[in-house]
């Protein structure tokens, strides 16, 4: 099964914002997330025009039009620095977990580390 979202703490309560599913807000505000499809349209209990959907509902396929027309529109999108970052911080993560303290990105690059991919890039040439 596939589970990706955020789970945010405050001082006076959290929130977990799933994928995919209901979205709440636990603690001193409480708001659950309830079925949009079974509240009446103009109710105000999801948005102020009562029109909460899901809330990725149409998020992978509008990402898959965007890029697609960046592609024959231009300019082409380019993440490949919020890749790395993102690899990055998972590293940093790890190396934290292991060594059980706090690692700065700086000690994490000079650790310079080599990660195989398990493929050959040159199939993609």
């Amino acid at each position: 099964m596939f589970d990706a979202g955020l789970k945010l703490f405050g001082s006076s309560g959290s929130a977990t914002c799933p994928y995919a599913g209901p979205i709440a807000i636990t603690g001193s505000d409480p708001w659950p997330w309830q079925d949009s499809k079974s509240t009446s349209a103009g109710s105000g209990n999801f948005a102020t025009n009562g029109a909460f959907l899901d809330n990725l509902e149409f998020a992978d396929r509008d990402k898959e039009r965007t890029f697609i027309d960046s592609i024959v529109s231009g300019p082409a999108h380019n993440q490949i620095a919020e890749g790395v970052e993102t690899a990055l911080s998972c590293i940093l993560g790890r190396m934290a977990g292991y060594q059980k303290n706090e690692v700065t990105w700086d000690q994490m690059l000079a650790q310079k580390q080599n990660w195989q991919l398990g493929f050959s890039l040159e199939r993609f040439a």
